[in-house]
């Protein structure tokens, strides 16, 4: 019995016709001037064909090959199914072949995972320091404003504007934080700090330059250091450009997903612009970071930092459940971060404010909380 196939050497895209032949324990291929040009043994044959065809074969004969052989023939089919038993089945693969793939896929995985750790919060730094001043503002303006959304929900006056205000409380804080801007030497437009009323405990360093701290965290601070520590490490975010780039880094994330998963809509970006804005938190170098920088300020302006130790790890014991851009928002390494600070043995003889500015900034929020 013979039948006409077409032969593939799997080196071009020729096809060329051939004369089949089953000739125990062979299968027989004959060009057109009947030369033998090939035997294929009947047991190393398998159809590659996935799902099988019920009217074509597509043959190989090793994992070796990448000839292929394609039979049309109902006839001679059913006479190949016969004396191959095995055509139907899986080719086993050759010892090993696993091995490659794992390397291959590891070292993709640690590249991607270099690439997310230190490539892209390098980029973000410089694309976040060439992010005109108008554009960070109004990201920090909007982003501000879902913070009060936020936590106006968690006052008990739900009618009550949440953002408090005291002239004398507000003077002096925002007093504190341009002898910061002095006493670092910073390169920085001015700096707008908002108070909140709320029953959490939190502090954001926000683009823009903009700071926001709750009332629930002013009431924990027992001295007026320890607020000022919690406003020099968020001053520190700003110096560095932390929030925006962070910002820029989410953004940056949800953009090289959006295009490996098609997502043309951008509904990724925007979902991660969502969670820059409700749930991000800082990475432990930017924490280290901030906190070297408040206790060189506090350093710097004689004033010692050590009251915010108690504070700190009160906050640690009391997770808010807001997170935006916080330094408290997620921290199993809070007890190092005050050890940290333990061991830098700052110490100051000034108050960061005056009893009259202290008394008035524990007391701006009680009229609304």
């Amino acid at each position: 019995m013979q039948a006409i196939g077409r032969y593939f050497d799997g080196k071009t895209a020729q096809e060329i016709r051939v004369v089949l032949r089953i000739i125990e324990p062979d299968l027989c291929l004959y060009d057109e001037a009947k030369n033998l040009i090939g035997r294929w043994p009947l047991v190393d044959l398998r159809d590659e064909n996935a799902p099988h065809r019920p009217n074509e074969l597509n043959l190989s004969h090793s994992l070796e090959s990448d000839e292929r052989l394609v039979v049309t023939d109902p006839v001679f089919i059913e006479s190949l199914k016969i004396v191959s038993p095995t055509l139907r089945k899986r080719r086993k693969g050759a010892a090993g072949w696993w091995k490659p793939v794992i390397a291959w896929t590891a070292a993709v995985v640690i590249c991607v995972g270099l690439f997310f750790g230190y490539g892209l919060p390098v980029l973000a730094y410089g694309i976040a320091s060439l992010v005109p001043y108008d554009t960070r503002s109004k990201i920090g303006e909007g982003v501000e404003n879902i913070v009060i959304q936020r936590l106006a929900k968690k006052t008990k006056n739900k009618e009550a504007d949440p953002v408090c205000e005291g002239a004398v409380a507000q003077n002096a804080i925002e007093g504190l934080v341009q002898e910061f801007v002095t006493a670092a030497e910073a390169d920085i437009l001015p700096v707008k700090v908002t108070v909140i009323s709320s029953k959490v405990p939190n502090a954001f360093a926000l683009p823009g330059g903009r700071m926001v701290i709750t009332s629930a965290l002013i009431d924990m601070a027992e001295e007026p250091n320890a607020l000022a520590g919690v406003l020099a490490h968020e001053f520190g975010h700003l110096v560095d450009k932390h929030p925006m780039s962070l910002f820029v880094t989410n953004v940056g994330i949800a953009a090289f997903f959006s295009m490996a998963l098609g997502d043309v809509s951008g509904g990724t970006v925007i979902a991660a612009i969502a969670q820059s804005a409700s749930g991000a938190a800082y990475s432990r170098s930017y924490e280290d970071d901030a906190d070297e920088t408040a206790v060189n300020l506090m350093n710097r302006l004689d004033m010692d930092i050590a009251p915010v130790l108690p504070l700190l790890k009160k906050l640690g014991e009391k997770v808010p459940e807001a997170g935006l851009f916080s330094v408290f928002s997620s921290h199993p390494d809070m007890d190092s971060r005050i050890q940290a600070i333990k061991e830098a043995k700052t110490t100051g003889t000034l108050n960061a404010f005056s009893e009259r500015a202290w008394a008035a900034i524990k007391i701006m929020c009680k009229g609304s909380v």
